[in-house]
């Protein structure tokens, strides 16, 4: 990701949605391997496979990184963190939107699968 300024956070960031394979039940082995138990620290955090983000997340609560670089073939999902990351406040927008549409929607459609369209 490029360098943005951070907003502060009053809480530490956490996944927004749960992956196939997700590290979030084995965090506490892989933060055992974490750089600063061996007394180092790091500065860069580059993530192959973000997935869900358990350990991108955690590895951001718990480090001021410089710069991270988030990888993962699957590029709906990066566009994903993409525009969470550049616009939130547009997301925010749309998700209002969405949820209103929902709610208003009788109870047959809000029944209905999703269509693509939507996205």
């Amino acid at each position: 990701m490029d360098n943005h300024s951070d907003p502060p956070r009053d809480t530490p960031a956490k996944p927004f949605l749960k992956w196939a394979g997700g590290k979030s039940r084995i965090l506490s082995e892989i933060r055992d391997k974490y750089p600063s138990v061996s007394g180092k620290n790091i500065t860069k955090y580059a993530e192959p496979f973000v997935g869900g983000g358990a350990v991108l997340f955690d590895v951001l609560a718990r480090y001021h990184l410089k710069e991270v670089y988030i990888s993962d073939i699957n590029s709906e999902l990066i566009l994903t963190y993409t525009v969470i990351r550049d616009r939130i406040e547009d997301l925010l927008e749309t998700l209002k939107g969405v949820g209103e549409t929902y709610l208003a929607a009788g109870d047959d459609i809000r029944k209905e699968p999703v269509k693509g369209s939507m996205r």
